[in-house]
C-alpha cells in the first residue's frame, strides 16, 4: 500500500462519511419541516375551532344581556305595580276605619 493509494482510501472514506452525515442532516431537516407543517395545520384548525367558540360565546352573552334587560324591566314593572296596590290598600283601609268609625257613632244613636 503506497501512501497515495492511502490518501485516496483515506478520501473515499471521509466521502462516505460526509455522504452519511449529510444524508442524516438531510433527513432531519425533512422530519422538522415535516413536523412544522403539521404543527401549522394543528394550529390552524385550533384557531378556526376557537375563533367559532368565541363567536358562540359572544352570541350567547348578547342573548343572557338581553334577557337581563327583559327581566329587569319586568321587575321594575312590578315593582310599580306593588307599590301602586300598596297605595290603593292603604287609601281602602283609610277608607273603611272612617266608615266603621261613622257605623260605629251611628250605633251609639
Amino acid at each position: 500500500a503506497s501512501p497515495i493509494s492511502k490518501v485516496l482510501e483515506l478520501l473515499g472514506g471521509m466521502e462516505e462519511k460526509t455522504k452519511k452525515q449529510g444524508q442524516e442532516a438531510d433527513d432531519a431537516i425533512k422530519e422538522a419541516d415535516d413536523f412544522c407543517h403539521r404543527r401549522s395545520d394543528d394550529l390552524g384548525y385550533s384557531i378556526k375551532t376557537s375563533t367559532t367558540e368565541k363567536d358562540d360565546l359572544e352570541a350567547a352573552i348578547a342573548k343572557a344581556a338581553s334577557k337581563i334587560e327583559s327581566v329587569a324591566t319586568t321587575l321594575q314593572e312590578t315593582a310599580q305595580s306593588i307599590e301602586a296596590n300598596e297605595a290603593e290598600l292603604t287609601k281602602a283601609t283609610e277608607v273603611r276605619e272612617k266608615e266603621k268609625a261613622d257605623f260605629a257613632a251611628s250605633e251609639k244613636d
